[in-house]
């Protein structure tokens, strides 16, 4: 399969839930992968100084489609917390954070948006932002991220830690890739954001997800994410292929509900009209973002659920210094 386009990442949300009368309920859930970077640095006082990064990345297991756009959407949010250490006891502190999306397969069809609008999409702690709720859709990837280095005593649980994020940012900078930095100050330290993939049919996509957290302005303990998608084709193409078998299992309420194989995935395919997108698009966890923008253009959406294709291929970590000496390039 040839590499093709990712065309846009957008910010946004997926709310669990389930749906009433006759269709079938909604049954996505968060995907998660962990990794926990570690270095240190020799201080005049302290002696040498432990520092941690621990991150964890998660997706939806469903994708959405808008007809009249002709593009999969997939969501995506991470959690990253860091902290530095001196014989056992917080010492120095995290001066910068930052989150990075770099193009990798078809670099050239890449271009990553953001929804910065919508307050609940990036956000810190220690932040001086503005207060928000974010224990829905942060704490899972937080017990994750915390969790991991149990050992170092984090300062916060994880639901004080949702609860203590602040949201906003210091920097953007979107010229293709996507970088979204804080600056922050403390020996215990993180931060959230949550992005969608939009892709064409029928394409091979590869993005990385790199958190980095800075112990002086020039140093960083990384940890980073390849992540591969094997886009199918449109469902309009997908559904009229008898590769596929797929059956008509329930035409509720003016919902098409389909059954389709993958491969030898077996998996649902609801195509939804416009005039039912507001009272079924949340019931079956499809992003507001898709819900107002199909809608505005009239146009039916089809959801995907337990959809293949998605895989965080590996992880890995590294200490990056002077910016350039130690420098990952994907």
């Amino acid at each position: 399969m040839k590499w093709k386009p990712i065309l846009a990442l957008l910010f946004g949300l997926l709310v669990l839930g389930t749906i009433a009368g006759t269709v079938s309920a909604g049954s996505g859930y968060w995907k998660q992968k962990g990794n926990v970077g570690h270095g240190f640095y020799e201080d005049p006082l302290m002696g040498s100084v432990d520092v941690y990064n621990s991150v964890a990345l998660e997706y939806y297991t469903t994708a959405d489609y808008i007809e009249s756009f002709g593009k999969w959407l997939y969501s995506f949010r991470e959690v990253s917390v860091g902290a530095t250490r001196a014989g056992g006891e917080p010492w120095g502190g995290i001066v910068k954070q930052s989150l990075e999306l770099r193009k990798v397969g078809g670099s050239e069809y890449f271009s990553f948006m953001t929804n910065f609008a919508d307050g609940r999409v990036a956000a810190a702690w220690p932040y001086s932002g503005i207060s928000n709720y974010f224990e829905d859709i942060a704490l899972s990837a937080a017990e994750l991220a915390i969790g991991q280095i149990s050992y170092v005593g984090f300062a916060l649980s994880a639901m004080d830690f949702v609860n203590a994020l602040k949201e906003g940012y210091d920097q953007l900078n979107n010229p293709g890739n996507l970088y979204v930095e804080w600056t922050t100050y403390g020996s215990d330290v993180g931060h959230f954001a949550r992005w969608y993939v939009e892709a064409d049919p029928s394409s091979l996509i590869e993005f990385s997800v790199i958190s980095k957290m800075y112990y002086n302005p020039w140093d960083s303990v990384n940890v980073g994410f390849y992540v591969m998608i094997d886009v199918p084709d449109s469902p309009e193409v997908f559904l009229a292929s008898s590769v596929n078998k797929a059956t008509l299992v329930n035409n509720a309420d003016g919902i098409e509900e389909y059954s389709v194989y993958f491969g030898d995935h077996k998996t649902k395919i609801y195509k939804i009209p416009p005039s039912k997108l507001e009272e079924y698009g949340r019931k079956l966890n499809i992003p507001k973002e898709i819900i107002e923008k199909a809608i505005s253009s009239k146009s039916y959406v089809y959801h995907v659920e337990g959809i293949p294709g998605v895989k965080i291929v590996r992880s890995f970590s590294y200490v990056e210094r002077n910016q350039g000496d130690n420098a990952f390039k994907p």
